[in-house]
């Protein structure tokens, strides 16, 4: 028996960039918020980069984007943050042809636990090159209490050409030089045979990476009683806590046949300093090779890896196992598949599939059942909008398979139990997935909500006619004499002042032409039985835009309606998960009211930014041949919040998108 030495960090290194996604090596703009879309959008088509393969490219209208990093919940401790440790940023950036001087800038804050302001650091607007420039700042002696750094940048084209043909944004980093931690330092690899006497090379070292206040207490655990350690207790004080302090791992001689497992080391660290009392050693692992024979998964697909889930460094096709052993189905850098292996056998592979797809949410694998030695399986599905909204297909057998409107489509939400699946989310190599155990099929997808950009196309409107409900009735009367105690039961209705509807019909068509002119290269017919989306805001130019969906405390919020008032906007759009298409984009995760008839039209709340004000919201519905309120025929219906008060107007201005 032999034991490998696996070693790994268990602190925040010194130097590590905290943004998320910053050089769009996700070939996406997840990590970002974005603060104007303008254009057409930021793109991150990878024509060019300073580093790996993408790059953030602006349109021709300022695009900017920014993200907040919580310091505290990156590891940092307050007393290392308030010491005002150097805090050094950067960017790249480029131009793009044929006039590369296109305009950009970069600002970061410093902020502290109020996210109030304490210093900060802004190019301005400055001109793009021909080549990759270099944006750098290190900030210093800016004083204690800083918790988060805000970190914005942006671009617009000067040529103002369609499509993106900005500045490109790259690389960009916020790095803190150290920080608190307790880093596992690795040893050399040696091989220990089960009762031998262990020499010095067979060992671990941890070390802090910053002077404590008081003594640090590290007690060390064994994951296994297959193995020892010595010594299980060492110390740090604030004078030895830059000097490595060894562990050694020693093999229990015994007579037992067993597997080769791996199997953790654990560490609890104690301390008065409040920065290094439980802090979280991330533990090394060993591997106990036994004298039994160990079994594999033989036979894998190319391109596909099988990694044991509690220790994603060893491949269990190239590793023995014994006993049941929890494994990941790896392919594409990611994991679409766990299965519970009893590996009291080879399992053999040949015959299994998987793909994943981290941009789009999907995932599929095909072949598990009835493989010799998988005990059940479940599908991971890569967590992209954090919607906990998804479909199964039960008989995919690849990606394209994977999608909406699927033979057997189940729909199912995180936390939800259907058809004997449920949905949960777990992490794994630092990717969250959502986990569907149970599984009735192959594939799944995420559902978003995230929401897209669409182009929303202005509509002239010829107003018919507009009128308020009158009950039309005179007011009831009793009469009564001094003395009379009268029992009187009323019935009545009010008119809201809070809501106005629209309703009507749709005709236009669709074109290919330029732009502020009546010619037209290419003219589709279009009518209300081909679809498409009606919408109103108060925001008078609504056009190119990323929307997403809103909910009724939006409305509230935005129009200053009480929450609790019988039509306020959390008791009128008091349903969830309107889905409305915007050409070829539909967009989930909307509250929506229920007007009129039953099965009829409903208004479904879309917003332009987290936390709108007025113009920053849309009412929309679908278009269509269909029965509005009254029982006539009309191509939408739509209700939307109005100035709470009498004798006061809302302008909203009306907006298309035809299929």
């Amino acid at each position: 028996m032999v034991i490998l030495i696996l070693v790994c960090s268990g602190s925040v290194w010194a130097g590590a960039n905290l943004l998320s996604n910053p050089d769009a090596e996700t070939g996406d703009t997840s990590g970002w918020s974005y603060l104007v879309n303008g254009g057409n959008g930021w793109a991150t088509d990878g024509w060019t980069a300073i580093e790996g393969t993408h790059s953030f490219t602006s349109s021709y209208a300022w695009d900017r984007m920014g993200q907040e990093i919580d310091l505290v919940s990156e590891g940092y401790g307050a007393a290392y943050l308030d010491s005002a440790p150097p805090i050094a940023i950067h960017d790249f950036v480029i131009g793009r042809m044929i006039n590369y001087a296109d305009s950009y800038y970069v600002t970061v804050e410093l902020r502290d636990a109020s996210h109030g302001l304490i210093t900060s650091y802004d190019t301005g607007t400055l001109s793009s090159s021909t080549e990759w420039e270099e944006v750098s700042y290190l900030f210093s002696g800016y004083g204690s209490g800083v918790r988060y750094v805000y970190f914005e940048q942006g671009g617009k084209d000067t040529e103002y050409w369609a499509g993106n043909y900005g500045s490109s944004l790259d690389a960009a980093s916020v790095r803190i030089a150290d920080s608190e931690g307790i880093t596992v330092v690795n040893g050399s690899t040696s091989y220990v045979t089960e009762g031998e006497e262990p020499d010095n090379e067979n060992v671990y070292a941890l070390v802090l990476d910053n002077e404590p206040s008081a003594n640090v207490v590290i007690d060390i655990t064994p994951g296994s009683g297959r193995f020892n350690v010595s010594p299980t207790q060492i110390t740090f004080t604030p004078s030895n806590w830059y000097t490595p302090q060894f562990v050694q791992t020693i093999p229990n001689d015994d007579s037992h046949l067993q597997g080769d497992v791996s199997y953790p080391i654990h560490h609890e660290v104690s301390s008065t300093d409040p920065d290094y009392d439980g802090f979280a050693v991330t533990d090394p692992w060993i591997i106990v090779y036994g004298d039994e024979e160990a079994h594999y998964v033989t036979n894998p697909p190319a391109g596909v890896g099988f990694f044991r889930a509690d220790n994603l460094s060893q491949s269990v096709v190239d590793t023995g196992q014994a006993g049941e052993v929890d494994v990941l189905v790896s392919t594409s850098g990611s994991y679409a598949a766990s299965f519970w292996g009893n590996f009291s056998q080879d399992i053999d592979a040949s015959g299994i599939s998987a793909g994943i797809d981290t941009v789009n949410g999907k995932a599929f694998v095909h072949g598990m059942s009835g493989i010799g030695g998988i005990l059940n399986y479940s599908l991971l599905v890569p967590v992209v909008s954090g919607s906990g909204n998804l479909i199964v297909c039960p008989g995919a057998e690849s990606l394209p398979e994977v999608d909406e409107g699927c033979s057997g489509e189940v729909e199912i939400r995180v936390g939800e139990t259907k058809e004997g699946m449920t949905v949960s989310e777990i992490s794994y190599g630092g990717e969250t997935y959502y986990l569907i155990e149970n599984i009735s099929g192959t594939g799944g997808m995420e559902i978003p909500t995230n929401g897209s950009v669409v182009t929303l196309g202005p509509g002239n409107v010829t107003e018919i006619n507009s009128s308020k409900w009158n009950p039309g009735i005179t007011a009831g009367s009793v009469g009564t004499e001094g003395g009379n105690i009268t029992s009187a039961n009323l019935d009545g209705n009010s008119s809201t002042e809070k809501w106005g509807g629209f309703y009507g019909n749709v005709s236009g068509s669709l074109r290919l032409s330029e732009e502020n002119t009546s010619s037209f290269m290419y003219y589709w017919a279009w009518g209300p039985s081909n679809g498409g989306a009606i919408c109103v805001s108060t925001n008078p130019s609504l056009y190119t835009q990323f929307i997403s969906g809103a909910g009724g405390a939006d409305i509230d919020s935005a129009w200053g309606f009480p929450s609790t008032a019988t039509d306020s906007g959390a008791n009128t759009f008091n349903n969830s998960n309107c889905s409305l298409a915007f050409g070829s984009y539909s967009i989930y995760g909307a509250a929506y009211a229920d007007t009129g008839n039953p099965g009829g039209f409903v208004t479904c709340a879309y917003k332009t930014t987290t936390n709108p004000e007025k113009n920053g919201l849309l009412f929309c519905s679908n278009i269509t041949n269909g029965q509005i309120y009254d029982g006539s025929l009309g191509n939408y219906e739509i209700i939307a919040p109005t100035n709470d008060s009498q004798m006061s107007y809302e302008t909203y201005y009306f907006y298309l998108s035809l299929s």
